[in-house]
């Protein structure tokens, strides 16, 4: 089976992001728009999180100056290093957003991860997750869709 980022390659599937500042009341994180684009036509535009974890310097305390800007710390040029999303991170994502189309109703998506069944909030996330999964589906087809969730959903 083919790896993820093969795939990617394969489908020809690119990401274009801007990174989003954080605000001083929010946890240490990296953020970014994202634009899914297959063939160079535009599939879908999202919100991509990463954890502090994922910044170039973490453990390094500079790693919050990190998240906060968007930048990699330490560059001793004039040039702005920006910190890109992994197109792999980002697609994985989608897919396991996407597999909210493998649950029969809302309350099993939701019971299953730990979502209360009677949250309009979780309801709406539930129907994002749905509204990407066939938008994607109807971009790449069943057959590509399938393999490239396979992928993403079993890779370690």
């Amino acid at each position: 089976m083919p790896d993820l980022d093969q795939l990617i390659k394969d489908y020809d599937i690119k990401i274009l992001s801007d990174y989003i500042p954080m605000d001083g009341q929010e946890e240490p994180r990296l953020k970014w728009k994202v634009r899914l684009y297959r063939l160079n036509e535009s599939v879908m535009e999202l919100e991509y999180t990463a954890g502090m974890a994922h910044a170039p310097s973490y453990p390094a305390a500079c790693a919050v100056d990190e998240c906060r800007t968007g930048l990699r710390a330490g560059s001793t040029d004039f040039k702005k290093h920006y910190i890109l999303p992994v197109a792999s991170d980002v697609i994985r994502s989608v897919m396991l957003d996407s597999s909210a189309m493998d649950y029969g109703c809302f309350e099993d998506w939701a019971r299953n991860y730990g979502y209360d069944t009677d949250s309009r909030a979780a309801e709406a996330i539930y129907r994002l997750c749905l509204q990407r999964a066939v938008r994607l589906r109807a971009n790449l087809g069943k057959e590509k869709f399938d393999a490239l969730q396979l992928a993403a959903l079993t890779e370690d």
